[in-house]
């Protein structure tokens, strides 16, 4: 990202002219990202990769949300039917000597299907929630989801991250400054760079306070072309995202309850 531009938020909404296209997937303007390091200590540390498929892997991105759980898009793993049960890897503190790999089952789900995908109707159902068999978020820290009512502060040095296909793998791809622009149905949308395997990368703050450091995170990344080189940023291209607004009081619940596929 990378022009100074302003949104506007009315409640927990943005509002910016917006229209009805499909979801596209890049990087605008400047390619201005950069690696991050995912060893314990770091803000970044609950981001991890995701990694699924058995005959075909599939790689994405998702973070850590308490010590034993871990969200993603559920098109990720390509779990359209009857996720809950199945098996995923999570992999975390990647590149580092920290780095760590541990199996997680899928608990719960958004529901997503692949017609509503292929239509972009898919909005805040495409998510996964992964309990990890080993806890990570015990050494690796974990991610706040930031449900709202939200002040126009909040919305200020965003960044995004994720392991884009293009870039290493061995290391965190973190855009550092990206913005949300507007909102569309039930999803956000977004400057930040979304490239092929960035999608369950989350789109946050950091916060700082009393000199601990934190990743606060308000939506997360869906979508995944590969363009490789930067492209200007025109009204209906934005890329697409999931508030955490619509999702993480499903998740709070579900975190102290029975999980299971969510039917909405």
């Amino acid at each position: 990202m990378k022009q100074a531009r302003t949104s506007r938020l009315l409640g927990t909404f943005i509002t910016l002219a917006i229209v009805g296209t499909a979801s596209h997937s890049a990087v605008f303007d400047r390619d201005d990202r950069v690696y991050v390091s995912t060893a314990p200590g770091s803000p970044y540390s609950p981001v991890g990769m995701i990694i699924g498929g058995h005959f075909r892997q599939r790689l994405g991105t998702g973070f850590l949300i308490d010590q034993c759980h871990a969200l993603t898009l559920q098109h990720v793993a390509a779990k359209w039917k009857n996720p809950v049960g199945h098996r995923l890897i999570f992999r975390g503190a990647v590149g580092t000597p920290s780095e760590v790999t541990t199996r997680a089952t899928i608990v719960a789900a958004g529901n997503a299907s692949r017609r509503r995908k292929a239509s972009g109707e898919i909005g805040d159902r495409d998510w996964l929630l992964l309990r990890l068999d080993e806890c990570l978020g015990n050494t690796l820290g974990y991610a706040d989801l930031m449900a709202g009512p939200f002040s126009p502060f909040e919305f200020r040095d965003l960044q995004s991250a994720g392991f884009p296909k293009h870039r290493d793998s061995r290391a965190l791809t973190v855009d550092p400054s990206c913005r949300i622009t507007a909102s569309y149905r039930d999803v956000w949308l977004d400057d930040c760079a979304t490239m092929m395997r960035d999608g369950g990368g989350p789109i946050f703050r950091i916060s700082n306070s009393n000199g601990r450091r934190r990743m606060l995170v308000y939506a997360m990344k869906y979508g995944g072309q590969l363009w490789k080189k930067p492209v200007p940023l025109a009204q209906g291209d934005d890329n697409w995202a999931i508030p955490m607004s619509t999702i993480a009081p499903i998740i709070h619940a579900l975190l102290a309850g029975d999980a299971g596929t969510v039917e909405r």
